[in-house]
């Protein structure tokens, strides 16, 4: 056994033939039913008294027994002693005997690795592929498991099975695969017939562990083995080799299909591997590959911010047009990576299409996008496919700096674009001052006082009067700005209306000024009655008709007497006026059976 070199990857198989070896008969039986002659054997291994050992067994005791820690052999192993187990086997030890465990002799042999043990136990005849214990490992899976390349060496010369699998589902290839996995084990098992394409229970090879583990000497092995570069195990063989470049190249010359891995040039500019991208763009693998059917390296790229990965895609004829989840130069203005801009566009990219690149600029509040795009001679009115220009985006979002660039650089204040420039102006007295003073006809759209009252902007009120915009300029050709300052209690803004602004006490909105006022009354709202006191002091009429109904009306719906008294007190009651069904003030009154209303009604006549 010394003369073998059990290093070598190349295996010598050796002839079992237990039979030919050395056996000697007890010379007389006489301690063959004494109860303690057993232990005193196992002791005298332990002990290693060879002599007394002989003895024992000249004097037939028997070398097999029940009791757990009674197994000769395996306390032979365990203690390292070559030469009691030499004596045990020539006395007729069975070396495939397990213990009270299950353990068996070549296992125990091959886990403390006794090498002089596992030679005689398998010239002994110790099988190396017998499967026993709670692991139910085999002494090669041990062996190799342990990464043991002279015992696993040993273990394939006397007939083990390196197609055998492991009690845990896996192949003996496939086991051992790791960045301290000896290359000489697994070059051992291919040449004593491993399938290299042999998957465990989860459906992985020995490639795709080797390639997963980077050892590009072990996937070389594996290949040369004859393992299929295009075989799932289970992905496909190319998306664990791109972070591993040496082992791109050897799957890829080993016949790898990069067409059955659509994507796996984004996998590598996504994980920033430039030499990966270089080996796939010399294997031919097309540079606007998508992944998943969205993602392209040249999007991926620019994402991180990877500028030598950028220029290395579009030096080989990526295209600056072809989208991800979003076109190339747009990405480049969500990401705020202008500084790839110029290069996409020397390359070929197409500002102009598809349409909504300045308004991107400005929604991903991007300003030096903006005025990069301006330079090139982008439209500044320029809309998105939604319809949004840059101008009502900047509004929107309330970026005056934006709203002065664009005014500046040419936008135009008439064109619409999520809404009318100067309608959403409104929101922001300071936005709407810059809007009205390039706007040539405010008073051309419709509402817009009514919506500065809405948005609460008592300043946008005042400006859009200095802009002659008429204080009665109603939204939808509905609402009047006093209904809806009352509507919504801007105490300040109803008392500016009907004072400074001259607005109208009786022009109706969606209601009369006093009925709204009442209305709210009813539903408890703060401040109501100082505004219906401003109403009343400015001569609204509790008697006026709009659409059949009126102040003194609403306030009988209200069951409100105090505000009755006080109408009545502020003006005469016409009793004459007839609600939408024909009945008079009083008449409601009656129908409701409440006679101080109509006492308060009568007496103000």
């Amino acid at each position: 056994m010394e003369m073998l070199d059990l290093d070598s990857p190349k295996i010598s198989h050796v002839k079992r033939e237990p039979f030919t070896m050395p056996r000697r008969r007890p010379r007389s039986n006489i301690d063959v039913d004494k109860a303690s002659a057993h232990e005193a054997l196992v002791g005298a291994v332990c002990a290693n008294d060879h002599r007394l050992l002989t003895q024992l067994l000249d004097r037939g005791v028997s070398l097999m027994s029940g009791a757990a820690s009674s197994h000769a052999l395996n306390k032979a192993i365990v203690s390292h002693n070559g030469e009691a187990l030499r004596l045990l086997l020539l006395y007729g030890a069975d070396p495939n005997e397990t213990d009270h465990d299950g353990v068996y002799p070549l296992v125990a042999a091959v886990k403390i690795s006794f090498m002089s043990a596992a030679v005689t136990l398998l010239k002994y005849g110790a099988d190396p592929n017998m499967s026993a214990g709670r692991d139910s490992e085999t002494p090669l899976s041990v062996a190799v498991a342990a990464d043991n390349v002279r015992l696993t060496h040993l273990l394939l010369m006397y007939g083990g099975n390196a197609k055998q699998t492991t009690a845990a589902g896996s192949t003996l290839l496939i086991k051992p695969m790791d960045k301290e996995t000896s290359k000489t084990v697994v070059d051992m098992l291919l040449s004593s017939g491993a399938d290299p394409d042999g998957k465990n229970r989860e459906g992985k090879t020995a490639l795709f562990e080797a390639i997963t583990a980077g050892r590009a000497d072990i996937v070389n092995s594996l290949l040369e083995g004859g393992a299929n570069a295009n075989r799932p195990g289970p992905k496909h063989m190319l998306w664990p080799s791109t972070y591993h470049p040496a082992c791109l190249k050897l799957v890829l010359a080993h016949g790898a299909d990069y067409k059955k891995a659509p994507g796996v040039m984004e996998l590598a500019a996504s994980i920033n591997n430039v030499e990966s991208i270089r080996i796939l763009l010399e294997a031919g693998v097309d540079p606007n590959a998508k992944k998943d059917g969205i993602y392209t390296p040249l999007c991926t790229a620019i994402r991180d911010n990877r500028s030598d990965i950028f220029k290395l895609l579009l030096s080989h004829g990526a295209d600056p047009n072809v989208p991800a989840s979003e076109y190339p130069a747009f990405k480049c203005i969500t990401h705020n990576l202008v500084h790839f801009l110029p290069a996409l566009v020397a390359a070929g990219a197409n500002l102009a299409s598809p349409r909504g690149i300045f308004e991107t600029a400005v929604s991903s509040n991007n300003s030096e996008a903006m005025r990069w795009l301006l330079d090139q001679g982008l439209d500044p009115d320029d809309k998105s496919p939604t319809g949004r220009t840059a101008l009502t985006s900047a509004i929107r979002d309330n970026r005056v700096d934006l709203v002065d660039e664009l005014l500046r650089r040419g936008a135009n204040p008439n064109v619409r674009g999520q809404d009318w420039p100067v309608c959403m102006a409104v929101r922001n007295p300071d936005m709407l001052r810059r809007i009205l003073a390039v706007l040539p006809e405010p008073r051309a759209f419709k509402g817009l006082m009514e919506r500065a009252v809405n948005a609460n902007q008592l300043e946008s009120v005042k400006l859009l009067l200095a802009a002659a915009v008429s204080v009665e300029d109603r939204n939808g050709g509905v609402f009047s700005p006093l209904t809806t300052a009352i509507r919504e209690g801007r105490r300040d803004i109803v008392a500016f209306l009907v004072t400074e602004g001259g607005a109208d006490v009786n022009a109706p909105g969606e209601h009369l000024p006093i009925v709204k006022a009442l209305r709210r009354r009813q539903e408890g709202a703060a401040g109501i009655d100082e505004i219906l006191e401003m109403l009343v002091d400015k001569g609204a009429d509790p008697n006026k008709l709009y659409r059949g109904w009126n102040g003194i009306m609403q306030a009988l719906e209200n069951g409100d007497a105090a505000v009755i008294q006080k109408l009545c007190k502020c003006c005469a009651i016409d009793l004459s006026v007839k609600d939408e069904l024909g009945r008079t003030v009083t008449e409601i009154a009656v129908s409701r059976r409440w006679e101080e209303a109509a006492n308060i009604l009568a007496s103000s006549n």
